[in-house]
């Protein structure tokens, strides 16, 4: 204001900016929270798909198994769809970034811009989420008796 105004002398008030502070902190900690809720609720809905998908090919399964596959390659390939998965991730930190611009633009008369960094800092952690969510089903299809599966057995 002392630049805008000649001649003028301003303070800042030291209680404003100290409630602001706090309040910016509080807000801050909120939106981690429902971050974190939005992670857990990923992995969730990851672990039900990878769940379900293992149950209906279960079949599959045991038939790879009895014919020797590895503990891990033949299950791999129930977790196909990796690159398909980044292209759609991509395609969501795209259409993320233009309505997170739209909603700046129109409601709070600001530009909001989003770092091109952030995009494979954002397939890291959906890939950490992916894998954390189908740990279990997949670790449940490892162990899973090639006998009881081709029979349709649990």
């Amino acid at each position: 204001m002392e630049e805008a105004i000649p001649h003028s002398h301003a303070e800042q008030i030291r209680q404003v900016a100290q409630n602001e502070g706090a309040v910016l902190t509080r807000i801050e900690g909120l939106i981690f929270l429902v971050t974190l809720a939005a992670l857990f609720a990923s992995a969730l809905a990851v672990s039900a798909a990878m769940a379900t998908a293992i149950f209906e090919r279960r079949a599959e399964v045991g038939l790879m198994k009895a014919l020797g596959a590895e503990a891990g390659g033949g299950i791999c390939v129930l977790c196909g769809g990796d690159v398909a998965g980044s292209v759609r991730r991509s395609g969501g930190f795209a259409a993320g970034g233009m309505l997170a611009h739209q909603i700046g633009r129109s409601i709070f008369s600001s530009e909001i811009t989003i770092s091109p960094v952030l995009l494979p800092v954002i397939l890291v952690i959906a890939v950490i989420v992916t894998f954390a969510g189908s740990a279990a089903a997949i670790r449940k299809a490892v162990g899973l008796d090639p006998v009881f599966a081709l029979r349709g057995e649990l």
